[in-house]
């Protein structure tokens, strides 16, 4: 199994509970409209993917069919009101989870330097998505943020540590959630800068050698 994969396994998984979330709330609210932004997100990483996929491989028939890649490409389609009944495609990247759960395991047996950093940034992106919608939640009506587009804006300043300050939380709750968000930005850059250093000192000893 390849990194790729395991990105791939654990994006499914958010992706389906963003759908399943979307299907218990109104269509016309600031929420649905957050969860179809995710979803649509998460759909153009699964169709780059799929096309990756289809342009590798040997034989573009087999995997179209017999490894399910027309699926692939199905349930890569954005939740949209009129076309909803195509969420069904998303149970075929459920099953292939299922059946990956023991090369998952292989893999970070083999790969434990790469799969550390690999299952932070994993973390962070669910940390991302839960965070921002309990943020809205809490906050679209008493704070200044109202809207999916505004909560985007405010995850990505946050998550960065910029903090320009045009948005915030200022109820408790929202609070609660700014700080894990804070807490895995700072994890997240400290990672990010280990990360660079081992691949220099590598790099330097592999010259020196």
């Amino acid at each position: 199994m390849r990194t790729s994969q395991v990105i791939n396994f654990c994006f499914t998984i958010l992706s389906v509970s963003v759908v399943a979330f979307s299907l218990f709330i109104d269509v016309n609210t600031e929420l649905y409209r957050l969860a179809h932004l995710y979803d649509s997100a998460f759909c153009f990483y699964f169709f780059i993917d799929f096309l990756i996929n289809l342009l590798s491989a040997s034989n573009k028939k087999d995997y179209l069919f017999k490894d399910l890649g027309l699926l692939d490409l199905l349930s890569a389609i954005p939740v949209v009101t009129e076309i909803r009944f195509l969420r069904i495609f998303r149970i075929v990247r459920l099953i292939k989870v299922y059946f990956s759960f023991q090369s998952i395991k292989i893999y970070v047996n083999r790969n434990i330097y790469q799969a550390f950093y690999v299952s932070v940034y994993l973390v962070l992106s669910y940390v991302i998505v839960i965070t921002s919608f309990f943020v809205l939640h809490f906050e679209q009506v008493n704070g200044n943020i109202k809207t999916a587009g505004d909560t985007l804006w405010w995850v990505l300043i946050t998550v960065t540590t910029v903090g320009y300050g045009d948005y915030f939380p200022i109820t408790p709750q929202g609070k609660l959630f700014a700080t894990l968000l804070i807490l895995c930005g700072f994890i997240a850059f400290g990672t990010f800068i280990s990360f660079i250093n081992n691949k220099l000192s590598r790099l330097g000893r592999e010259k020196n050698n």
